[in-house]
């Protein structure tokens, strides 16, 4: 089994028969309480990509300094997803708790960081071809897909959606990249 080596993480292992997909051991995430979840570094091979496992590395070393205060500045991104959701759907009496919720903060009981595969890094395969860190989550309101955030360079917020195989919103709509609000925001 190939392994690559990250000055972050250590050693990341080849996923399986799976080329160009390596994974950490499970490592504590502050953003998330502290819990303990793999990291993918994505869709790419080190011979092809030499800069890959530099640029991650840096993503994920801004993005283990991110907090639980961290997460709470974009619990009104999260909220939000879930109501645009809620708003499209026929409800169901379960729903009745994200309709009542008083605080937006309060949303986080409601989604689970997936422990295995649900820290991804991998590049954006066109326009900026930056690093993008995401995050898929199970949540209580979306059950077949889910939740997924994404922090391109692990630095700063892009996109709050469902998994959907796409980085950007630009990406998911076929628009560009300045006409997605949150990836328009980058610094």
């Amino acid at each position: 089994m190939r392994t690559i080596k990250s000055d972050i993480l250590g050693e990341l292992k080849q996923k399986g028969q799976i080329a160009g997909w390596w994974g950490s051991v499970p490592i504590e995430i502050p953003f998330f309480d502290h819990k303990k979840m793999q990291i993918n570094y994505g869709e790419f091979l080190p011979e092809e990509d030499p800069k890959f496992i530099e640029e991650a590395d840096q993503a994920v070393k801004a993005f283990l300094q991110k907090s639980i205060e961290d997460r709470a500045s974009i619990s009104h991104l999260v909220h939000k997803n879930c109501m645009d959701f809620l708003n499209q759907i026929v409800l169901r009496p379960s729903d009745q708790v994200f309709i009542d919720m008083k605080d937006q903060n309060e949303i986080w009981k409601h989604v689970k960081p997936m422990r295995h595969g649900g820290i991804n890094l991998s590049r954006r395969p066109h326009r900026d071809q930056d690093i993008y860190l995401e995050i898929n989550c199970r949540c209580g309101w979306e059950d077949e897909h889910g939740l997924k955030l994404v922090f391109r360079q692990g630095r700063q917020i892009t996109r709050v959606s469902a998994m959907d195989g796409c980085l950007t919103d630009a990406d998911a709509h076929g628009t560009l990249d300045t006409e997605d609000k949150l990836l328009h925001k980058f610094k």
